[in-house]
């Protein structure tokens, strides 16, 4: 693993001070504007007593908070270092999906425009940087040799794009649940990644911070807008990562990472499609769900976080035993799946249980 330090980008540490002050400065600002910015917008949440129980109307500004200082610090980053693709392409990248994401949240998008949309991005982000974000090979820790991709690098790799993009939107549904997974994998990406990453890690992982203070507190919401660039953002700076050093960052761990979301994704996927249903229409069956109505919303969000948290940090200080890693982590989910779901089947029966959209 490299080195930390802005020195590591050729910038000057006192000078990166400044500009962290002035990156969270920003964050703070916009947070504290957000009924504001959100009317200018119209992006406000209204609670409807169903599905959104919020005390009130809630700002959905929480992503313009992390994105704008990102898009800024990479902007600034990219001028210093001349040619480079990458500080461009994950600033125009952050910005195309949070405006895919405000689209959506403004005028509520039919799912499969926004996938469509999101695939074509996603297209011309590999397209146009391909050395960085396509992943052409796969390195397990059981693995001596790597598992070539090819000729199925780009397929593979936006599936896994727009699979984490999917997965992470089903999985908002709690403040402090989608910034918190965000800042924990950011996290892991400062032990693993790059130096030159560094400086973009540790902004991107202060401002992610300080507007998970207001989210939790319920003062604002990220939105679609906040959930797709953000989650864009950590899927393509682990890609990053990874190809810079396989052999540190395992393929692995990497998938550990992001298990919990996707494989409730997955699940959610299957049930709809055994209920006869979309497998993009609003339900219940969430793992936030079944955590909420089991402990209280609370203890609910700490539980999700544990479950992605505890077994990364395991894997980062016991790598060889990730394959257990990722045992446990399926072992608990099922668990608290069947200990959730288990009564509300047994009371309603399997089938109304699985087309009920608004269960508990």
């Amino acid at each position: 693993m490299d080195a930390l330090g802005p020195g590591s980008l050729g910038i000057d540490a006192s000078r990166y001070v400044v500009d962290l002050v002035f990156l969270c400065g920003m964050t703070l600002l916009l947070c504290i504007s957000a009924p504001t910015i959100a009317g200018v917008l119209g992006i406000v949440d209204l609670p409807d007593g169903r599905r959104k129980r919020h005390p009130q109307p809630t700002p959905l500004v929480g992503g313009l908070a992390v994105i704008a200082p990102f898009i800024v610090l990479c902007a600034a980053i990219a001028l210093d270092r001349g040619g480079d693709v990458l500080y461009p392409t994950l600033a125009l990248t952050a910005a195309a999906f949070f405006a895919l994401g405000l689209a959506d949240d403004q005028h509520h998008i039919k799912p499969k425009y926004r996938l469509i949309v999101s695939t074509v991005i996603c297209l011309i982000v590999l397209y146009v940087s391909p050395q960085h974000f396509v992943v052409d090979e796969l390195l397990f820790s059981f693995q001596t040799w790597p598992t070539l991709l090819y000729p199925f690098s780009l397929l593979f790799t936006t599936v896994c794009l727009v699979g984490m993009l999917n997965a992470m939107n089903m999985a908002d549904g709690m403040n402090g649940m989608t910034l918190g997974a965000c800042l924990i994998w950011t996290v892991l990406l400062a032990f693993y990644g790059p130096a030159d990453l560094q400086p973009l890690l540790l902004a991107f992982a202060a401002a992610m911070g300080i507007t998970l203070v207001f989210n939790l507190r319920g003062r604002l919401f990220l939105g679609d807008s906040g959930t797709y660039a953000i989650s864009m953002v950590v899927a393509l700076l682990t890609i990053y990562s990874y190809n810079h050093d396989p052999r540190t960052l395992r393929a692995d761990i990497v998938a550990l990472w992001f298990m919990v979301p996707v494989l409730d994704c997955l699940r959610l996927m299957v049930w709809r499609l055994a209920a006869g249903r979309s497998p993009f229409t609003a339900d219940k069956h969430h793992l936030h769900h079944f955590l909420r109505r089991w402990m209280g919303p609370g203890r609910a969000v700490t539980c999700y976080l544990a479950l992605i948290g505890v077994p990364c940090g395991l894997a980062a200080l016991a790598p060889g035993w990730t394959p257990a890693w990722f045992a446990l982590v399926f072992v608990v989910y099922n668990a608290i799946i069947l200990r959730a779901a288990w009564p509300l089947v047994r009371r309603h029966g399997l089938r109304r249980f699985l087309n009920e959209r608004r269960t508990g």
